[in-house]
């Protein structure tokens, strides 16, 4: 009887002891959740000019203006000049195209004033100040830009 009684109060207290662990592991998930979605690079870190370096697109790494992808597409480099933390001047080396926009982040996302134009920051958790690695998201209604395609952009 005794032994009974010892290992029904030993199953008990594992049993609490297995709720408590699972318990501590959601509290841990939570914050986690919270942390992806904190903004890691604020408008601050941005602040300077950023030259192209790639556009890795439908499979291809572009380095330069490419005469086949000019013809369907803009944006095919993409600098950032004169970036605030407030606006940001888009220059495409292969026309020449220069338009300065309003941003935003939101959610490790930068959006441009319009909304027209947002870049996924890709690699936000491992952003050190001088690479930012961004994906063209679907704007609302442009379709002669490569969205999908993430751009390297090196800070000057």
């Amino acid at each position: 009887m005794k032994k009974t009684i010892y290992l029904l109060t030993v199953f008990v207290l594992i049993l609490f002891a297995a709720c408590e662990k699972e318990e501590n592991n959601s509290d841990t998930e939570e914050d986690n959740n919270n942390e992806e979605t904190e903004n890691k690079i604020k408008p601050e870190d941005l602040v300077g000019n950023w030259d192209f370096v790639s556009l890795m697109f439908e499979g291809f790494l572009y380095t330069s203006c490419d005469p086949y992808l000019t013809d369907d597409y803009n944006y095919v480099t993409l600098n950032f000049y004169d970036v605030t933390e407030t606006e940001m001047r888009f220059y495409n080396e292969c026309d020449n195209y220069s338009h300065v926009y309003e941003y935003t982040i939101e959610e490790n996302i930068i959006i441009c004033g319009d909304n027209s134009r947002e870049f996924q920051i890709m690699n936000y958790d491992t952003f050190e100040g001088d690479t930012l690695e961004l994906k063209l998201i679907e704007p609302s209604n442009y379709t002669n830009i490569p969205i999908g395609g993430i751009y390297t952009v090196a800070k000057q």
